[in-house]
């Protein structure tokens, strides 16, 4: 993967998407099979999500574009920032 990753970088963005696509729906296929789809089944599996995004930063900061005061080494919220300038 790392030749692909270095000389082909669409084909792996493109590899990477479909895998990340694939977990998805094995995810959700698993929770299909074992949590009948009820509304109040729903919201649980909204609760139980709400309460991982906060136990790991305190905060839901993953749920909403943020924009860092100062750039850290972690890249936590890669997706918001992928298309956004840190440099002022």
């Amino acid at each position: 993967m790392n030749k692909i990753k270095q000389n082909l970088p669409n084909l792996y963005i493109l590899i990477v998407a479909i895998a990340i696509a694939m977990w998805f729906q094995g995810v959700n296929f698993i929770i299909n099979r074992y949590v009948p789809p009820t509304v109040i089944n729903g919201m649980i599996l909204c609760i139980v999500s709400l309460l991982i995004f906060y136990m790991d930063d305190q905060s839901l900061s993953e749920l909403y574009n943020y924009k860092p005061e100062k750039q850290d080494n972690l890249l936590r919220h890669g997706a918001a920032a992928s298309g956004m300038n840190f440099q002022n």
